[in-house]
């Protein structure tokens, strides 16, 4: 429509004028080597952006059509042994300014194959998620397995289950396990060793809480991972009444106190009221209990070079972050991974 082309040929002014204030302010964007051009709308993957500037800089209207396609876009790799990773150009609409309508461009570096350290975040990212899906239960396993999930979780709850912790009492020494809140069928227990593995030499579940009918208490658990030498603490995301509770606690609270109850500066700082309490509750819980000191006491904790690992999904992922900001100052090489995080979780600063 006509309307439409108004406003494509509005991007394309904007984004001429974006270009020509960077090369003009000797910034160092380098649009010889950008290879991707993200818009709001959709994502353009090219050999070269350059043909592409070279025809919007020349004025062809029809070059913002470009902007119209829905490709998917595909991770550059490098072939020329530089660790460094590619760059993507971002144009986003700019809506700060109602005077003044246009996109706004940034740049941002992209994940590299021959890049270390995005090979080791994309590992682990890839490995760890397992747990944030095992803390799920079985009433997530169900939905993932619509048509065989009651045979899965029977065999792995009459069989598989009881062979797991008969081999764990024959490793005597081994972390002791506590099951909290399990329901009468052990169901709970069943589904999340069957998604995480019943290899006891690989993966160990030391605590597990799984009562969900309190609002301000967080389903968790605590695992140990050999193969990544990490103790994993795992908070669920929101699958029942009492977590969506949690989630329309929206009101901020202040993180002062926190902050000098655990050792870090949250003066003039901000979190969703929500997630902070069942932070606080969890990280009382894991005092009570003396789990992670019995594992990670840097002079007498078993797994004590092991790593922690705080990390959940959606409601779970609100929940690690300010566990991980309380548990920093006792555990400096803590990580947090939080997938799916819901926004309005921190003030901005």
């Amino acid at each position: 429509s006509m309307e439409q082309e108004e406003k494509k040929g509005e991007y394309v002014e904007q984004l001429k004028k974006h270009l020509e204030k960077s090369r003009s302010s000797g910034s160092s964007l380098d649009i010889d080597k950008l290879k991707q051009a993200t818009t709001s709308r959709a994502v353009i993957i090219t050999e070269q952006l350059n043909a592409i500037l070279k025809v919007v800089l020349g004025g062809d209207i029809e070059a913002a059509d470009l902007c119209g396609g829905g490709s998917t876009p595909v991770l550059p790799t490098s072939n020329d042994g530089n660790s460094e990773g590619g760059n993507a150009f971002i144009f986003k609409e700019d809506k700060s300014d109602p005077d003044e309508k246009g996109m706004h461009v940034v740049v941002r570096k992209l994940l590299s194959a021959n890049n270390d350290t995005d090979r080791y975040l994309v590992a682990e990212g890839t490995w760890f998620l397992r747990y944030s899906i095992a803390i799920n239960t079985w009433k997530n396993y169900i939905f993932m397995n619509l048509t065989t999930n009651c045979c899965k979780l029977t065999y792995a709850r009459c069989y598989e289950l009881p062979k797991y912790r008969k081999q764990g009492e024959l490793d005597d020494g081994g972390p002791a396990k506590a099951v909290i809140g399990e329901n009468a069928f052990g169901l709970h227990e069943a589904a999340l060793m069957k998604v995480v593995g019943f290899d006891g030499s690989k993966v160990q579940l030391c605590y597990a809480h799984f009562d969900e009918n309190v609002v301000n208490q967080a389903v968790y658990c605590i695992m140990i991972d050999h193969a990544w030498k990490s103790v994993v603490l795992a908070i669920r995301g929101s699958l029942s009444l009492e977590d969506y509770v949690v989630n329309l606690n929206v009101e901020p609270e202040e993180l002062g106190a926190v902050g000098a109850e655990y050792g870090f500066d949250g003066s003039g700082e901000y979190c969703h009221k929500g997630y902070l309490a069942r932070a606080k509750w969890l990280c009382n819980d894991l005092n009570q209990h003396g789990i992670l000191d019995e594992l990670l006491d840097r002079d007498s904790g078993r797994y004590r070079d092991y790593t922690l690992r705080v990390q959940g999904h959606s409601l779970g992922a609100g929940t690690a972050a300010p566990v991980a900001l309380m548990l920093r100052n006792k555990y400096p090489d803590l990580r947090c991974l939080c997938f799916a995080p819901p926004g309005g979780l921190f003030s901005k600063d």
